[in-house]
């Protein structure tokens, strides 16, 4: 009886979803609520799966999302009658705030509340692989500085082959999501081509999957890591281009002990 009313529930969801658009819906304790209805973009998340089909399988994708740790969100879009699309999000994404207008839509996007807690970065040791000058401080990424319209407020690298932000978390924690703020000026691509590591003594974990770019003034980008990502360390890599260095302005982490 329990799978059949789930079932029941996920069916109502996608029939709403693009017939009328109510405020939220609640699945298996996890509630969702309209983020968007309007197709996100495909530079602002990296899905963690996409399925194609009718309506009346459609429950899959939420069932599937339900169990993974990583699926803040779910967008739906009517690709054609009686075919759908869902993506699954995320292994990363941008925090944005997107169109919702009442009335039917040919993509929906529900999002789950999010209960972040505290950020476990907030004022911890930080190590820079190289400091690309006196005023760009390891430290300004961790000092709850948001807006960072100037060099004197990020941390940033030198122009090294290895270019990496380290942040000791001062314990061990079960890590759910890392944050990024990139800079408010026209130096915030200096945040592409990062990916986010979390270690401990002996195993390293990936959050998420490498997030390409392109960033733009006051993006924010949210890393979701799988279950099971424990760690001490928190490690912002940089892979190329050689001619850009890594900036952040703030960097955030979000888990339980």
């Amino acid at each position: 009886m329990r799978i059949n009313a789930m079932d029941s529930a996920l069916l109502l969801l996608v029939f709403v979803s693009h017939i009328t658009l109510c405020d939220s819906q609640t699945y298996t304790g996890r509630k969702f609520e309209i983020k968007a209805t309007v197709p996100l973009p495909s530079t602002d998340f990296k899905p963690l799966f996409t399925v194609d089909d009718s309506k009346d399988m459609f429950h899959r994708c939420f069932f599937l999302c339900e169990r993974n740790q990583q699926c803040i969100g779910v967008e739906i879009c009517k690709v054609k009658e009686g075919l759908f699309r869902c993506q699954a999000c995320c292994e990363w994404k941008k925090v944005k705030k997107y169109t919702t207008l009442p009335g039917a839509s040919n993509c929906t996007y529900y999002e789950q509340d999010v209960v972040y807690g505290a950020n476990l970065a907030f004022n911890r040791t930080v190590t820079l692989s190289s400091q690309h000058d006196i005023l760009t401080l390891p430290s300004n990424a961790v000092d709850g500085v948001i807006e960072c319209p100037g060099r004197h407020f990020v941390a940033a690298t030198g122009y090294t082959t290895d270019r990496w932000l380290s942040i000791q978390l001062g314990g061990t924690y079960h890590i759910k999501i890392v944050t990024i703020h990139a800079r408010t000026d026209d130096h915030a691509i200096e945040a592409d081509q990062t990916r986010v590591i979390v270690s401990d003594e002996n195993v390293n974990y990936t959050c998420g999957v490498e997030y390409p770019g392109p960033t733009q003034v006051n993006d924010v980008i949210n890393f979701v890591c799988a279950v099971g990502t424990v760690g001490n360390n928190i490690t912002i890599v940089k892979r190329y281009p050689p001619d850009r260095i890594l900036t952040v302005c703030e960097v955030k982490v979000f888990g339980n002990p």
